[in-house]
């Protein structure tokens, strides 16, 4: 399996991470890639930044997706998760979704760590 995580933040060392976490858990013979956003923010935490991060995010998966089974957005918000699953003919997750309902499926009760207040309500509303 081919898999490719992309990053809407600016930040290589970002994805740098988030490949070998990936990497670290996945099953023997997964193909793990990661891409970075060529333009936008270091790191989102605004609704502003939000909204540059989906046209970067949409951007680097159109150019990439060909030759991967899948792609995981390497991104807390899941920027562009519908459109990117609009866009590609692959299927596409996103990671703070996948944990949410992994968390839903193993309690009642869950907590969820952010960088700060100024994204609190953002993730307030995609929880």
């Amino acid at each position: 399996m081919k898999l490719l995580l992309v990053n809407g933040n600016t930040t290589q060392a970002v994805t740098d991470r988030v490949v070998a976490e990936a990497t670290r858990c996945a099953s023997t013979g997964t193909a793990i890639t990661g891409v970075t956003a060529r333009f936008g923010v270091s790191i989102v935490s605004t609704e502003a930044e939000e909204e540059v991060a989906r046209h970067a995010v949409l951007d680097v998966l159109a150019a990439n997706f060909t030759g991967y089974d899948a792609a995981i957005l390497a991104i807390s918000f899941d920027t562009a998760l519908l459109g990117a699953r609009q866009i590609v003919p692959v299927p596409v997750i996103g990671m703070t979704e996948a944990s949410l309902l992994t968390a839903c499926l193993l309690g009642r009760r869950f907590g969820l760590i952010s960088f700060g207040q100024s994204s609190r309500w953002m993730y307030l509303d995609l929880v």
